[in-house]
């Protein structure tokens, strides 16, 4: 059963984040990380777990398998130095669908303070 006072709560907060527009921090949950290509959560994931590097088939192919749960930006420079800063967690979209959080991945950029 769904709650309908925190259905709407959700949407009111919804509803405020995208009036926020472009003006907050880049935070996801979901989908592909929005961090730089070469070393998106996908590309770091595929790269520990062994399967090569750039240029490789088999990079591209396990690469390909992961997905971002949750990346959390840097809101400011208090916050962080260098450009970018990130905490990514990504998961093969196999474990996803099975529903198996033991074998996500983690992965820090920029300088945190």
């Amino acid at each position: 059963m769904v709650d309908e006072a925190a259905g709407e709560s959700f949407e009111v907060e919804l509803e405020d984040y995208r009036a926020a527009g472009a003006s907050g921090p880049p935070h996801q949950v979901g989908g592909y990380s929005d961090s730089d290509a070469r070393d998106s959560i996908e590309a770091v994931a595929a790269r520990a777990v062994g399967a090569g590097w750039h240029g490789d088939p088999a990079f591209y192919e396990e690469a390909r398998q992961w997905v971002t749960l949750l990346q959390v930006a840097g809101e400011s420079a208090a916050e962080m130095t260098g450009s970018r800063a990130y905490l990514l967690w990504g998961i093969r979209k196999d474990h996803l669908a099975a529903r198996d959080f033991s074998k996500i991945h983690f992965d820090a950029r920029g300088r945190w303070h």
